[in-house]
């Protein structure tokens, strides 16, 4: 899990604390989602993915700015175990992330 202060890339200031919080929920409920699948593969995976973007995601934020709200409708959608809006609203999500590949890479690469 990341600290409260957020993790930093080199060359970047810290992302904003609610942004860490949205990054440590995110990582939660799709560690969840893959834990009831009683895939232990899929479980070690997703947590290796996570540990990877555990970075990266906090600063999502400056490119979308209504991640607080995507995240309480997967959210709800699990929660309810309405799977068929869950498959809907993930596959938006990783599509809004795949689009957005070159500018994370720009800021990482080259942070200022």
């Amino acid at each position: 899990m990341m600290n409260r202060d957020g993790p930093s890339l080199p060359g970047l200031p810290s992302p904003p604390l609610a942004d860490g919080e949205i990054a440590e929920k995110t990582d939660a409920l799709f560690q969840d989602i893959c834990n009831v699948s009683g895939n232990e593969l899929l479980r070690q995976t997703i947590g290796l993915i996570n540990a990877h973007l555990h970075v990266i995601r906090p600063y999502e934020g400056a490119f979308i700015p209504d991640r607080s709200s995507e995240y309480e409708a997967m959210a709800t959608a699990w929660a309810n175990r309405d799977i068929a809006s869950l498959r809907d609203l993930t596959t938006a999500y990783f599509k809004r992330r795949r689009e957005l590949v070159p500018q994370i890479a720009k800021i990482i690469n080259h942070p200022n």
